[in-house]
């Protein structure tokens, strides 16, 4: 059933929120649950199941509720702002990721003496190519340049 013909009598809407969290019967202790939709959580359902499960959140799987989350809440205010916090939680751990997985460059080599080591890396190939040819140029006893893929195995969930 779309949202446009679902009962709004059942429909709490918070603050700066897009979407209702939608009351539906209380849990086996009586505890009152909420439905929300995945994209109240983040902008793809892998990411909004993430931070579902991390409020204790699971699919919601009737059929009218398709991409839906329920969970229980006393507080649909408390709800929404621990949503909040998770999402910048989640972004701010696949920022790391991201920066993780990306190439570095490093220029290694000896100086002009022979006698000394020297390790600098570099985001771009570019700038380690530039860093390259000034150490050629400055004369240095030997120089290259080796890619080198960072990663983590950082898991984003709990």
């Amino acid at each position: 059933m779309s949202l446009s013909k679902r009962s709004f009598k059942n429909m709490v809407w918070t603050k700066g929120s897009k979407y209702p969290f939608e009351r539906v019967s209380n849990d086996v202790n009586g505890n009152p649950r909420y439905v929300l939709h995945f994209l109240a959580f983040a902008g793809t359902y892998e990411q909004a199941r993430i931070i579902a499960n991390r409020m204790g959140w699971s699919a919601y799987r009737a059929k009218s509720h398709g991409g839906c989350f329920v969970g229980q809440s006393y507080s649909i205010e408390d709800t929404a702002n621990r949503i909040q916090d998770l999402r910048r939680e989640l972004a701010a751990a696949e920022r790391v990721i991201e920066i993780m997985n990306r190439t570095t460059y490093i220029v290694v080599g000896m100086d002009t003496s022979g006698l000394e080591d020297f390790y600098v890396a570099f985001d771009s190939l570019k700038d380690a190519e530039e860093r390259y040819q000034q150490e050629i140029d400055a004369g240095a006893y030997s120089v290259s340049i080796a890619e080198v893929i960072r990663s983590t195995d950082y898991e984003v969930a709990a």
